[in-house]
């Protein structure tokens, strides 16, 4: 004879053991759609595959990583997602599923840089900029997000900057805004840099960003112009710098996020302007340990670009005014913006540290 009390509903399984997290987490593990932002529904659970690590180039347009179900973006889901040493191009966001937990141990480099666009930075629709800058020599303004990208730099000569573009109503997961072109870009090559990528990650128990670890949706620093002609003999024409990229979007969710390493969205540096004699010099691409600094020192006479921006200062700096007492210099481009840093999570650690996390989660 079996004699119990209050334990025998549970030894005949009639009642459930399970405490309340342990059941939440096997809802997870059965879990098909995800995301308060907006919600990504998968063809199976994440819990079904194991792990997935996201290393080397890595491409959201033709990554076979990516669920084939989903066209709008770049859904790569697991049980435990893992990245390495991530450099992430491409025209669609990356979205990224732990049904239990994603860890980042090196970089998630989904910014822009010269050469590379983050994901979905290609195609970002931004407002328009107002003005171009003129005499082929006015430096271009930096890319506005939620922040206002720096004015460009006039030179003499009355060439004048361009002027940023007015700050985007946000809607969805959207990459950054690029720099405007400067003056004479055509000949002078002082094109805008892109924002920066789009990129949401989401799991079911937590989000770690370690100590190595940093994630990168920034935007590129404007060209730096070049001299055109006779700039042996200081008689080139000089061009006007282009304007740095804004901050792109990074979105984490889950129930607990750690932060050991750094996290930014910020603006990049304005290209310098172009003198009678020499190249100016590209802006910096942002680190997130300070702000992307304008190009300089290249060209003498040009005007040195904008500094892009950086934890609470949102706005681009202005370009400098290009000077010279013969032929005038180009006017260096505006720094770019800041772009979208969002936490979701009840308990969080190290993601309101200014000096790892910029701008700071909005």
């Amino acid at each position: 004879m079996l004699v119990c009390a209050t334990g025998c509903r549970a030894i005949f399984g009639l009642d459930d053991p399970k405490s309340g997290t342990d059941a939440a987490v096997d809802a997870d593990l059965l879990r098909l759609c995800w995301g308060s932002e907006f919600q990504v529904c998968l063809p199976s659970p994440p819990s079904q595959v194991e792990g997935r690590t996201l290393t080397g180039p890595f491409d959201t347009s033709t990554s076979t990583m990516c669920e084939p179900s989903i066209a709008a973006w770049c859904v790569v889901a697991a049980n435990i997602i893992n990245v390495g040493a991530a450099d992430v191009t491409g025209a669609r966001p990356l979205i990224l599923i732990g049904a239990d937990s994603a860890a980042v141990d090196d970089r998630l480099d989904a910014g822009s840089h010269v050469g590379r666009a983050g994901p979905a930075a290609m195609g970002a629709s931004c407002n328009a900029f107002p003005s171009a800058p003129t005499q082929n020599r006015g430096g271009g303004a930096g890319g506005t997000l939620t922040g206002v990208g720096g004015i460009g730099g006039t030179a003499t000569n009355n060439a004048v900057g361009g002027e940023p573009a007015p700050i985007v109503a946000l809607n969805g997961l959207r990459a950054g805004c690029r720099g405007q072109d400067g003056g004479g870009a055509a000949m002078h090559m002082g094109f805008g840099g892109l924002g920066g990528g789009a990129v949401y990650v989401i799991a079911g128990r937590e989000i770690e960003v370690r100590t190595a670890g940093r994630i990168d949706v920034s935007g590129a620093g404007g060209g730096g112009a070049l001299c055109t002609g006779d700039c042996a003999n200081s008689m080139g024409e000089s061009g006007g710098g282009g304007g740095g990229g804004s901050g792109g979007m990074l979105i984490l969710e889950a129930p607990s996020i750690l932060s050991g390493g750094f996290i930014f969205a910020d603006g990049g540096g304005g290209g310098e302007g172009a003198s009678a004699s020499n190249n100016g010099q590209r802006g910096a691409d942002p680190d997130g340990t300070s702000s992307a600094a304008g190009g300089t020192g290249g060209a003498n006479n040009g005007g040195d670009g904008g500094n892009g921006s950086y934890a609470a200062v949102a706005n681009g700096g202005a370009g400098i005014r290009g000077e010279s007492t013969l032929l005038p210099g180009g006017g260096g481009g505006g720094g770019g913006a800041v772009g979208v840093t969002r936490v979701i999570a009840p308990t969080t650690t190290g993601t309101t540290d200014p000096n790892h996390i910029s701008p700071l989660p909005s």
